[in-house]
């Protein structure tokens, strides 16, 4: 699929895995924000990323939550798109008829490349506590994973139509059907009848 471009951002697992599911659905490739940076930047923002949630995530907690502010999203802005010429020069030259985005921080950029090249922007969303970093005015539509993440946004005054919830992109090696009495053997739980999974999470933190 040549007109469609996935692009996701190495800022943890989920949101490479997120692209990757899709760019095996989709038979198309998905791209790394941060492989169009100079390999000083790259490092710098995945080793950051990664020192800082685990090694201060106060501190990470801190910058998230001022982000919500406009005149920090204005700021972010200005100094990523100092970064972003390769980028944006790369999209002008596949000029792409959709873009998926796994991540938020490719939006930043992309509202500069919707200036000059019609396409249609699609965001997953991997949170389930929707930060209002995703919310961007060039997306054209969100999938969230469930249906308490479509309240964020609707809060976030995103129009219904624009939220598709319950979805989530999984590679194609989760897809395979598993049975049961396999399962019970693998987690030593042959003889119980009733289970329960508890997830736990700290997003309520955010």
């Amino acid at each position: 699929m040549s007109n469609v471009l996935i692009v996701y951002a190495n800022f943890g697992q989920g949101h490479k895995s997120a692209a990757k599911a899709l760019e095996d659905f989709l038979n198309t490739e998905a791209y790394d924000l941060l492989d169009f940076s100079s390999s000083f930047c790259k490092r710098f923002f995945s080793y950051g990323y990664f020192f800082t949630t685990q090694k201060f995530p106060f501190l990470w907690f801190l910058i998230f939550n001022i982000s919500r502010y406009k005149l920090a999203k204005i700021i972010i802005k200005k100094l990523n798109i100092l970064l972003a010429n390769r980028f944006i020069k790369f999209i002008l030259e596949k000029k792409p008829k959709i873009i998926i985005t796994t991540h938020f921080f490719p939006l930043f950029f992309l509202e500069e490349v919707k200036k000059k090249l019609n396409f249609k922007v699609i965001t997953i969303i991997t949170d389930i506590k929707v930060h209002p970093i995703w919310v961007n005015k060039i997306v054209d539509l969100y999938f969230v994973p469930i249906e308490d993440a479509k309240k964020y946004l609707l809060k976030y005054k995103i129009e219904e139509t624009k939220i598709i919830s319950g979805y989530f992109p999984f590679r194609s090696g989760f897809l395979y059907k598993l049975e049961e009495e396999d399962l019970r053997k693998k987690f030593c739980i042959e003889n119980k009848k009733d289970c329960i999974l508890f997830l736990l999470s700290n997003f309520d933190r955010l």
